[in-house]
């Protein structure tokens, strides 16, 4: 899912599909249909960009319009993110990042990546993950660097204006850990913020805290940004999405819709929502919640109180 302006987006991933609904309620929309299974979903602003399982990308004017074929008959187009200037994508089941002028036209190679995962955009760079390191490219062009060592396998990315956030799964002797680092965008030495048993889903970042999901131990979990105690924020869960907004957290449980505060000192989990047969996304603007049930196409909105 993707918001823009007053409008929330998302893919309908077993029909190919990308709908549009207000973000105050309303009519929902079909703006395209692919070929097959949509991936991924970006936007910046004035076009959505739509992945494909066959590899293909397409621009969609938010505005309404015929879509444009970025890229047709790739391989497994799984990430899509563009500046506004140029669209990236990552195919070739992490094998391949290239990037093509939105509005079309021809395609350049950005990178190879070993075992790619992840791709984020900011005001000058790309980001993502390959065999373990976090590369960046300048949006400008130029030489690929890496932003340090990340163990694992990566299970979520996230940044802010300053850092990259990365949960990754580290097995040793049998035994599953998550490992929470923050990668500074500035090229200094990333920083173990956080260690735990078991494995992650889902990372998210305010301006204090980063959380992480913990679905083999039932909990969702909490770290200061510059490290420092480890914290319970929830037990007996089956988390997936995280998002955060107007002082709480929210998280996709198969029993509900979850929140608990985090603003002042964690508060105690409360049931928004029940009963989420398969939870599919979560997605704030910073003030509301949006989600997405996979089983029955349910998209909700939940704003604070």
């Amino acid at each position: 899912m993707v918001l823009s302006g007053a409008d929330l987006y998302w893919t309908d991933w077993s029909r190919a599909t990308v709908k549009t609904v207000p973000t105050a309620g309303g009519t929902t929309k079909t703006l395209w249909v692919g070929a097959n299974s949509a991936h991924a979903l970006a936007t910046d602003g004035t076009n959505l960009y739509a992945a494909y399982q066959s590899g293909s990308v397409f621009q969609i004017p938010l505005a309404g319009g015929a879509p444009t074929t970025i890229m047709q008959d790739g391989d497994d187009a799984s990430y899509v993110a563009s500046d506004g200037k140029n669209v990236y994508w990552m195919g070739l089941y992490g094998h391949a990042i290239a990037q093509a002028p939105v509005g079309g036209g021809a395609s350049a190679p950005v990178a190879s990546p070993t075992a790619g995962s992840g791709l984020v955009v900011d005001a000058t760079n790309l980001y993502w993950i390959d065999a373990g390191k976090l590369q960046r490219r300048p949006l400008a062009g130029g030489s690929i660097g890496a932003l340090g060592a990340v163990p694992g396998f990566v299970y979520g990315v996230t940044s802010d204006s300053a850092n990259v956030y990365v949960a990754s799964e580290v097995s040793t002797s049998g035994t599953t850990s998550t490992v929470i680092t923050k990668a500074p965008k500035n090229g200094n030495a990333p920083v173990q913020l956080a260690t735990s048993s078991g494995k992650s889903t889902a990372i998210a970042v305010d301006v204090a805290n980063v959380y992480w999901t913990n679905p083999d131990n039932h909990l969702v979990m909490v770290v200061p940004l510059s490290g420092g105690t480890v914290a319970t924020i929830a037990a007996g869960q089956s988390p997936s999405s995280l998002a955060v907004a107007g002082g709480y957290l929210y998280w996709n449980d198969i029993a509900g819709l979850m929140r608990a505060r985090v603003a002042g000192g964690i508060g105690t989990p409360e049931m928004l929502a029940p009963k989420f047969a398969w939870p599919a996304a979560l997605l704030s603007d910073g003030q509301n919640i949006y989600w997405a049930e996979d089983s029955s196409g349910t998209v909700g909105k939940w704003s604070p109180n």
